[in-house]
């Protein structure tokens, strides 16, 4: 009994030390990666919620509930950017900083037009023209700064397979590990699977449907 007892304790042991792959909260069904040895071995709990967090869960204090792949609360669209909407928060950012653009490109030539070639528009106009014009020129200038940055801080997250929370999250661990044991190995990160894998957990299987704000075939299946 003591013999066959310490075997299936080694045997637990053994298997608790075992590579796990566990399902990651994603876009698509089916696509699946490693989860850290934190999530498999020492689950999260949420407190809030009462429930045992998946792995790339978190939980929004203003949405009072947990957000699958959370990247951020966003207060323009009333809620939490993740798994279920980044591509849609992401295009929504591209459009804007594309429509700005092309205001600018309409206001400079407005300008070019009537100032620059001397004609002159009558009166009435001219004074209209003389506020509303430089007016939208500092508006446009000012969206396109801050929708193509966080455009291309999107791409970037995309292309890694981060969010926002992750990556913060990961910083500040790279900063501790390297406070605590310099010239350490580079964190990996578990969920990268190349720059075209991860693009398409977020923005669907086919590339040619990046650009359109709609959902992929496997997203509605699942949704």
């Amino acid at each position: 009994d003591g013999v066959g007892a310490a075997g299936e304790e080694g045997a637990s042991i053994g298997a608790r030390k075992a590579p796990t792959t566990v399902f990651i909260a994603g876009n698509n069904p089916g696509e699946e990666g490693r989860a850290t040895a934190a999530e498999i071995f020492h689950p999260r709990y949420c407190e809030p919620c009462r429930a045992i967090k998946a792995p790339r869960v978190h939980h929004c204090k203003s949405c009072r509930r947990c957000i699958p792949r959370m990247d951020h609360h966003c207060p323009w669209i009333g809620g939490c950017v993740g798994a279920r909407n980044h591509k849609f928060f992401f295009l929504f950012t591209v459009y804007t900083a594309s429509a700005c653009a092309f205001a600018l490109v309409v206001f400079a030539r407005f300008l070019y037009h009537n100032t620059l070639t001397r004609n002159h528009l009558p009166a009435a106009y001219s004074t209209a023209a003389f506020f509303t014009v430089p007016f939208g020129i500092m508006i446009a200038l000012c969206a396109i700064l801050g929708t193509g940055t966080l455009a291309s801080w999107n791409v970037f997250l995309i292309s890694k397979n981060l969010t926002t929370v992750e990556y913060y999250k990961r910083h500040r661990m790279l900063n501790a590990r390297a406070v605590a044991s310099p010239g350490s190995a580079a964190l990996e990160h578990p969920y990268d699977r190349g720059w075209f894998r991860n693009a398409q957990q977020v923005m669907g299987k086919n590339p040619l449907m990046w650009l359109v704000p709609v959902a992929s075939r496997a997203r509605k299946a699942r949704h």
